[in-house]
């Protein structure tokens, strides 16, 4: 078959120079030595030159990607390299999540808006630095952190007139029960469900003083005069 001469033909942005051998094709298919209008010569197939399924080297898809992530929020923003607070994008990973690199040289893994928005401004040295700033130069705790809890917050809880860990919720055959509830280091204690809100109240408060006042006792104990 004949081959048809494409020679200073123009598609799109491409322009034929000369013909490529099948035997020098990717493909093993007739090919087309274009020259983009952007400078780049890259090698394509005849048929899909002709057909016009190839118009460009690809920087005008490129550009247009570029154009709508400017005018589209939702598109995909490049953000490697950037420097966000003491986190620098390193690449972006599945789930639309980037891992960032800190300054301190720890890689962490988080969605892009925390960072932005400075929810998450490091790989987390920046709250230990601001912790250990709450020391003094005594050595004094003066966060209360003791055993796994914040006594400041154990003391305005049972100090507290609204009751905290009590839900009301419905039963399937009609009326109300109360469910009770008091967390300690980070895990939930259930205390049961009551027919009434003030017996649900009861439970709470008991609980408060069994599982909370023993703990600032040995934290006064440990510390006279910061009660």
């Amino acid at each position: 078959m004949k081959r048809i001469d494409l020679t200073g033909k123009r598609f799109g942005a491409l322009v034929a120079e000369r013909p490529i051998p099948a035997s020098e094709m990717p493909d093993h298919r007739a090919g087309w030595l274009v020259k983009c209008e952007c400078g780049k010569e890259k090698a394509v197939n005849a048929s899909n030159l002709r057909k016009g399924l190839i118009t460009s080297c690809g920087c005008h898809i490129e550009r247009s990607r570029r154009r709508s992530a400017a005018g589209n929020p939702k598109a995909i923003i490049d953000y490697t390299g950037k420097t966000f607070y003491e986190l620098t994008a390193v690449e972006r990973v599945s789930g639309g999540k980037w891992k960032f690199r800190c300054t301190c040289g720890n890689e962490i893994i988080c969605t892009l808006a925390t960072v932005k928005i400075g929810k998450i401004q490091s790989c987390g040295h920046i709250l230990k630095e601001k912790v250990r700033e709450r020391i003094d130069k005594d050595g004094e705790n003066v966060l209360e952190f003791y055993d796994g809890t914040m006594i400041t917050r154990l003391r305005n809880i049972i100090n507290s007139p609204t009751v905290n860990g009590i839900r009301q919720f419905t039963l399937a055959s009609g009326g109300y029960r109360y469910s009770a509830r008091i967390i300690l280091r980070k895990k939930t204690i259930h205390l049961g469900s009551f027919h009434d809100y003030e017996s649900a109240v009861q439970a709470r408060r008991e609980a408060e003083q069994k599982y909370y006042v023993p703990i600032i006792e040995a934290w006064d104990k440990s510390h006279p005069g910061n009660e």
